[in-house]
């Protein structure tokens, strides 16, 4: 995720904050209805999990763009923002009964199946090499061209022609799309709850 935004020079060290958020997003589909559908319900926790994420990192993209705060300093505060809104959660809304501030379990459907049993390694891992390949897959498109442009050399990609703010924008959405999305695959592959 943060070598996404690096390549933009983008600085997101907001990552553990998008992963926080990605992981509530994942556990929102997993004790909702939704989450006991079968085959639905873990697309729905990669999809969520992935927007939570990504909307998460977009908060520091825009106050960039718009008021020119610098990305390291509000990502990094993000973080704290995401831990205690999280921590607000757990010892409130969606609190499962008992003394521990842990969500409820999600729903068996809602879980990665496992790979080989008597191990942890689960379908995450299919889903972590099919973000990588996407990954190596958009630097080869347009929109990954003007991203490691404007990584590169702001000044010559804007004397180009090419959009800074649409690079700066989808960068860090993407960015922090894959942090949550590795939240969302602990909360259904690890964990099973959110802690």
């Amino acid at each position: 995720a943060v070598s996404v935004a690096f390549k933009c020079r983008q600085w997101n060290i907001g990552a553990e904050g998008q992963l926080y958020m990605g992981a509530l997003g994942g556990t929102l589909v997993g004790i909702s209805m939704l989450g006991a559908v079968p085959g639905l319900a873990i697309f729905a926790v990669i999809v969520l999990s992935f927007i939570f994420g990504s909307l998460f990192a977009l908060v520091p993209a825009v106050l960039k763009i718009k008021f020119g705060v610098n990305e390291v300093i509000s990502t990094v505060l993000l973080n704290f923002v995401a831990f205690l809104f999280i921590a607000f959660l757990l010892h409130g809304p969606i609190k499962a009964p008992g003394f521990n501030p842990y969500s409820p379990e999600i729903f068996d459907e809602s879980q990665m199946p496992v790979i080989f049993p008597g191990t942890r390694l689960h379908a995450g891992i299919i889903i972590a090499a099919l973000a990588t390949a996407g990954v190596y897959y958009l630097w080869k498109t347009k929109i990954g061209f003007e991203i490691r442009s404007v990584g590169a050399n702001i000044k010559a990609s804007r004397y180009a022609g090419m959009n800074i703010t649409k690079s700066v924008l989808v960068t860090l959405a993407i960015s922090g799309g894959l942090a949550g999305l590795a939240g969302g695959l602990l909360v259904s592959g690890v964990q099973h709850l959110l802690i």
